[in-house]
């Protein structure tokens, strides 16, 4: 089934938000695994949700987590399915325990979420790259370059294990 058809077929009644928590998962279980999920700004709130999620399931059914690996620009601390309030890393005992990079700008006016958003992850599987810049993407390949190697250290680690 295509995105174009799960969006035709949108169940009545219904919001988006509890649509996309009852689809995503049946693409993740068809589809899966996935090397990895790449997000910027707030759809890390998405991204970093469903890793947890889906981490939950996996342990819940005795099997791999289908999502390997995540890198986010810039970004938001998942949001808990129980209480919809953003996770912090000290309001929970869930934290995302696959590899993780984080780009960061330092004159990012939204900085204090992409920090909490580190701080719910595995800390011995997360790095972090400041571009120095605000709430952009690195585009020069000088600050390309630094980010890319971090980036490309992960897949090489997760293709050994």
């Amino acid at each position: 089934m295509d995105a174009l058809e799960l969006v035709r077929n949108f169940p009545e009644g219904r919001n988006a938000e509890d649509a996309i928590r009852e689809l995503v998962p049946n693409v993740i279980e068809e589809e899966g695994p996935f090397d990895g999920v790449i997000a910027y700004s707030e759809r890390s709130i998405v991204a970093g949700s469903l890793i947890l999620e889906e981490a939950i399931r996996s342990k819940c059914e005795g099997r791999k987590p289908q999502i390997k690996m995540a890198i986010f620009f810039g970004g938001w601390p998942p949001i808990s399915a129980d209480t919809s309030q953003s996770m912090l890393m000290d309001e929970s005992d869930l934290f995302i325990d696959i590899p993780t990079c984080h780009v960061v700008g330092s004159k990012d006016p939204f900085l204090l979420g992409s920090m909490a958003l580190f701080n719910v992850c595995n800390g011995d599987l997360a790095e972090m790259f400041d571009h120095g810049k605000g709430h952009t993407l690195p585009r020069d390949q000088e600050t390309i370059a630094e980010p890319g190697a971090v980036i490309q250290k992960m897949i090489e680690n997760r293709s050994l294990s």
